[in-house]
């Protein structure tokens, strides 16, 4: 008996215990720039539109009208009181490569500091007080290819001559990458029909004033250039993530004088970026691995 006893007390202490299951909710929290209250409700029907199972949702804005209510802590705050116990960043932005994006990386934890731009301004601390991992932007996405195909279809561009516009970051390093994510479109352009010349251009809005001015002016040079070339108007199409003052008001200014067909497309809220969202948003939860490390 006493043998029995000593045998099953060993086993006990030998064999492993089962881990335990991680029951916990994985919210989803979308985070772009933000600005006006028009901007941000185009955002926030994008969200809507999300199917996400494997918790809440939230959106967060870095900036802007709404930041009051949907600033990175509330949001984060909020996911945690609904269930959740690990989160998913998905920035929504266009690329990347730039300091908004290196900004989301510091809040949740996985980046040493604010991108030096911003660190001058006032900006909140890291906040992860749940397990965090960040997707990519969207970058050189099928989704953002397919939905710039949909508003250029939508546009009724022609056979002109065409120019995709981005906001574009500050460095130039990071702005070759932009470029380079935006060949991916011109080529889904090719393959939707589009025969005539294609180029690509970025704002620079962000960028110090002689960055900008440089840019602007590399833009209306492309843009004469082509049209006297064609013999024909410039259909100029933006590669944005929502409607607003850029779009309206800023853009026009750049463009004026020049012959172009313009094309203020956006992102926002159509359907593939929403799939975009799901896609990252899983594959980022499926490999974050069970131990939600």
């Amino acid at each position: 008996m006493f043998l029995q006893y000593v045998t099953a007390v060993i086993s006990a202490i030998l064999t492993p215990m089962a881990a335990p299951l991680d029951t916990g909710e994985v919210g989803l929290l979308v985070v772009a720039h933000g600005a006006s209250q028009e901007w941000n409700a185009q955002v926030i029907d994008l969200v809507g539109q999300v199917n996400w199972t494997m918790g809440p949702t939230e959106t967060a804005f870095l900036m802007g009208e709404d930041v009051a209510t949907h600033d990175w802590k509330q949001s984060v705050t909020r996911l945690i009181a609904n269930g959740a116990t690990s989160i998913v960043v998905v920035p929504l932005m266009v690329s990347s490569h730039g300091e908004h994006y290196r900004q989301i990386l510091y809040y949740a934890g996985k980046a040493d500091r604010l991108p030096e731009d911003l660190s001058a301004h006032a900006h909140e601390g890291p906040f992860h007080p749940v397990p965090m991992w960040v997707t990519r932007a969207l970058d050189d996405a099928p989704e953002l290819a397919e939905t710039i195909g949909l508003r250029w279809l939508e546009g009724a561009p022609g056979s002109r001559p065409l120019v995709l516009l981005g906001h574009g970051p500050s460095e130039n390093d990071d702005a070759e990458a932009w470029l380079t994510d935006f060949a991916s479109v011109a080529r889904h352009l090719r393959n939707q029909g589009h025969r005539e010349e294609i180029r690509l251009a970025l704002l620079r809005d962000d960028a110090s004033p002689p960055v900008r001015t440089k840019a602007i002016r590399a833009l209306r040079d492309t843009i004469s250039t082509l049209a006297s070339r064609s013999g024909d108007s410039v259909t100029v199409m933006t590669i944005l993530v929502a409607r607003g003052a850029m779009t309206r008001i800023k853009i026009p200014v750049d463009l004026e004088g020049l012959p172009v067909h313009y094309i203020p497309s956006v992102l926002t809220p159509l359907p593939p970026i929403a799939r975009w969202i799901e896609r990252v948003a899983q594959a980022r939860a499926r490999t974050a691995g069970p131990s939600r490390e």
